[in-house]
This record gives C-alpha cells, sequence and structure tokens, in this order.
C-alpha cells in the first residue's frame, strides 16, 4: 500500500533561505531512501514564503524508517523554528491511483 504525504507550511521570510537549503538537502536524502517513491517541496507562485510538500512511499515501514532517520531529525529541527502559524502535514493510505487526464 503506497502512502502518501502532503504538507503546507508558511515559513518565516528571515528563515527562508535557510529553509530551502535544507529541503534540497532532504529531498536529494529521500529520494535515495529504499521505498520513497517521491520527495518533493515547491513554492506556492504567490507566496514563496509558502512551502508544500509531496511525498510518496511503498510502505508504511518505508515511511517510519526516513521518519527515524538523522537526515530527518536535523531537517525538522530547522524547519519546525521557521514555522510561520500552523502547518497543515497530512497523511494518506492509497490503495490505487490512475491518471487523471488519460
Amino acid at each position: 500500500m503506497t502512502i502518501v504525504v502532503h504538507g503546507v507550511a508558511r515559513v518565516r521570510s528571515d528563515m527562508l533561505d535557510a529553509v530551502l537549503r535544507a529541503a534540497a538537502l532532504m529531498s536529494n536524502s529521500s529520494r535515495a531512501e529504499p521505498g520513497c517513491n517521491r520527495y518533493q517541496f515547491s513554492q506556492d507562485v504567490v507566496d514563496p514564503t509558502v512551502l508544500v510538500l509531496m511525498e510518496e512511499w511503498a510502505s508504511e515501514e518505508a515511511l517510519q524508517t526516513h521518519l527515524a532517520s538523522p537526515a530527518f531529525a536535523e531537517f525538522a529541527a530547522i524547519f519546525s523554528r521557521a514555522f510561520d502559524g500552523t502547518p497543515e502535514f497530512v497523511r494518506f493510505s492509497a490503495h490505487d491511483g490512475e491518471p487523471l487526464f488519460g
């Protein structure tokens, strides 16, 4: 069963550059982890302080291994200090999927 994580967080503008650097490192290391199908941060086109995270994991075990990794702990320490407001992170279990257009 595929696990999808979707997150939206507003980042303090004074922390944005540090968070973007940390997000790039986190993305690269996460994509190399077993079971990671996708790990992607994006910036809102209207408000660049809003970051969107989309993750896809092959299994719950792969996600839990990722969340227990030293790289995640290091990233979370930086990211959590940079929030402007309350972030929204949601996980979904995906049993099937198909292309939206096609």
